[in-house]
């Protein structure tokens, strides 16, 4: 059954229910006027009373059927949620797997080969100093992604914002929500509704969440019109001079919503750049048994640097050069935790955080990236 066909049949159940509710109501005052009449009004006041009981019986009945038609109309996806808004019968999902989708690649399944070290312009990868949280912009000539946005507070959204204005970023080309939770879409909702900055296209992950800066955030892209594509292991896509390959989520049925991150790959000539979200280690091995190419000369770290992320097997399949961490001074949490420094020494990592730093720019010429403390790291591959 089509969209439409779905809707029609869920609002013809509502009419049904709107005329139990009204038969119901006149039940109620038959109910009132025989209860006046001594012995025969008394067996109507028991005969409206059996008529009411019936009545409501039908009554919750029909809303089940009603609950049963919308969960079957949005499912418990995103996916669905986003067709779902789609009143006027535009389709705002995209199948990442599909040729003619925007950045789809026929051959998404297979692992993305090394870089071919071709390159002539400059990339520029900020890691936005948003506190407890993440926004990381990634800009190559004219074209820009945002990955995350903090969470809701005025001096994140002011901080990004502005932070935007500062590069000249007019238009975002791509924003990518990788999990729904505060910490990382807050603000997306500011930025997409936001006179200074337009919104291309969203991607995020198949999983919703009940709070209230995720439902703010859907109806803010439906409000606006903009097309969202939904997360698949695999996909790629390219902006500018840069490569993009959707490593995770390889599975949103984990129970921690911290697993479903959009987990992205970039490379830019030789160099290449891993931005995990909150990734933790079900996700890290989903995506070492499915094998995905992680290796990356700069790696994000995962959830903030929380033991949660970051496993042994994990970063030695990355290999980096370089840990950044987006995370905030003096946080109750604790990140990044100390087992995960650690882990870094142990593998010979530069660890850089914005909690020391603030703001930290990786420019990547494609051959040899300039890192925030002036040293200059030239890639591996």
């Amino acid at each position: 059954m089509d969209l439409a066909s779905k809707k029609r049949k869920v609002k013809a159940v509502k009419e049904k229910v709107n005329t139990v509710r009204n038969l119901t109501g006149g039940g109620s005052g038959g109910g009132g006027r025989n209860s006046g009449g001594g012995g025969r009004g008394g067996r109507g006041g028991r005969r409206g009373g059996n008529k009411k009981g019936i009545l409501a019986i039908v009554a919750i009945a029909a809303i089940v059927i009603i609950g049963l038609g919308v969960f079957a109309l949005f499912g418990g996806n995103v996916g669905g949620l986003l067709e779902g808004l789609t009143g006027d019968g535009e389709t705002v999902l995209v199948d990442a797997n599909q040729p003619d989708a925007p950045g789809g690649d026929a051959q998404a399944d297979a692992p993305v080969p090394p870089p071919t070290g071709e390159a002539t312009g400059e990339v520029r990868v900020h890691f936005i100093d948003v506190g407890q949280g993440d926004s990381i912009l990634v800009q190559c000539d004219n074209h820009a992604i945002l990955i995350d946005a903090g969470d809701n507070r005025i001096a994140t959204r002011e901080t990004i914002l502005g932070y935007l204005a500062d590069m000249g970023v007019t238009r975002l080309d791509y924003i990518v929500a990788t999990h729904p939770h505060l910490d990382h879409i807050g603000s997306f909702i500011h930025i997409i509704n936001s006179d200074a900055v337009e919104v291309g296209r969203v991607m995020m992950p198949d999983v919703t969440h009940t709070s209230a800066a995720f439902r703010n955030f859907i109806a803010a892209i439906d409000e606006n019109d903009i097309p969202a594509t939904i997360a698949t292991q695999g996909h790629t896509f390219r902006l500018g001079e840069m490569d993009f390959t959707v490593v995770a989520p390889g599975d949103v049925s984990f129970s921690n919503l911290n697993n479903a991150s959009v987990v992205l790959r970039m490379t830019h000539g030789a160099n290449s750049f891993l931005f995990t979200g909150d990734a933790e280690v079900p996700s890290e091995r989903n995506m070492l048994d499915n094998g995905m190419y992680l290796r990356s000369d700069i790696m994000q770290a995962g959830h903030h640097g929380s033991r949660t992320s970051s496993s042994s097997d994990f970063v030695a399949a990355v290999n980096p050069r370089v840990a950044a961490i987006s995370v905030g001074a003096g946080n109750s949490y604790n990140h990044p935790h100390t087992e995960i420094l650690d882990l870094f020494e142990e593998h010979n990592l530069l660890v850089l955080r914005t909690d020391e730093l603030g703001h930290m720019v990786f420019v990547s010429c494609g051959a040899d990236v300039l890192m925030p403390d002036g040293q200059r790291l030239r890639s591996l591959n």
